[in-house]
């Protein structure tokens, strides 16, 4: 029987900065990254039978949030928040599928 946990982890805990979802196994090893959503990770959830991920990630910021940013830092604007999408992500595959516009 394998025994594993799913942790979302960021910043100093692991690699890389960003909310990602991380798959531990419980006998040792190192963790297994999951995602690599550029924004990171903001939800997720299984498939009934384990061998799919399914998460919400934010959309980058667009060429004007960017600019923006350069120029007065961190600071978000009423509404500013950009869109999400959902993605589908089966267990061993490369790269996750997107499933919203």
């Amino acid at each position: 029987m394998t025994l594993q946990v799913v942790h979302v982890a960021s910043g100093r805990e692991w690699r890389g900065g960003q909310r990602q979802v991380w798959l531990l196994d419980m006998r040792g090893g190192d963790p297994e990254k999951l995602t690599g959503a550029e924004e990171g990770v903001s939800a997720f959830a299984w498939s009934p039978d384990g061998a799919t991920l399914v998460f919400v990630a934010p959309d980058g910021p667009d060429s004007t949030r960017k600019a923006r940013k350069e120029r007065e830092g961190d600071v978000e604007r009423g509404n500013d928040h950009g869109s999400a999408n959902l993605w589908l992500q089966p267990l061993g595959a490369a790269r996750a599928k997107r499933l919203t516009q």
